[in-house]
């Protein structure tokens, strides 16, 4: 807590980020239809069927598609050298590619966010198992891919004792499982 007059801690939460939220669902829009699962098959809805939209969303997806993604490193040392190496080759070393991964991301311009999850792999070469397949065998831990969690599929979100976004409990309904939290740290 910052006293005036008194030193600040930088660590310090002072202020509060505002949100409308109750147990995991947030109440921000203005349009209560808009919220929730209902909300997401509305925005589905105009992302689909009118025209305009759907052209605008075509060209701006286009566009941002055609960006060259580059890895540089942080400074000249080898040391930074080999990691920016390391991002690229695990970037294009994914069961998808980074391009795919884009388009995915991309599906926030319709409905304000969109979620992943990181899913890990051991990089041990050609093998078998997708938990350890890789195009390297050098025994680090690369992505195996970086999976969107399909907006529709958001139950409600998790928050920690500040307030900030702790994880998603997501439930599909064409999955046997029940709802499953996905920590922040996976996404």
């Amino acid at each position: 807590m910052a006293i005036e007059g008194g030193p600040l801690d930088p660590s310090a939460i002072l202020g509060s980020p505002g949100l409308k939220e109750s147990g995991g669902f947030i109440h921000e829009e203005f349009l209560p239809r808009l919220q929730g699962r209902k909300g997401v098959r509305l925005y589905e809805e105009m992302l689909n069927n009118n025209s305009i939209i759907g052209a605008v969303m075509f060209i701006v997806k286009n566009l941002i598609r055609q960006v060259h993604w580059r890895i540089e490193a942080a400074d000249e040392s080898n040391a930074a050298k080999i990691e920016a190496e390391f991002i690229e080759s695990a970037m294009e070393d994914m069961s998808i590619t980074f391009e795919d991964v884009v388009s995915e991301v991309l599906s926030m311009l319709g409905f304000g966010w969109s979620n992943f999850e990181l899913i890990y792999k051991l990089r041990k070469g050609q093998t078998e198992d997708p938990t350890t397949r890789s195009d390297h065998n050098d025994g680090r831990f690369g992505w195996r891919k970086i999976e969107i969690r399909s907006q529709d599929t958001l139950d409600r979100w998790r928050f920690d004792e500040d307030r900030g976004v702790n994880g998603m409990v997501q439930t599909d309904f064409h999955s046997p499982r029940g709802p499953v939290f996905i920590p922040i740290e996976k996404s």
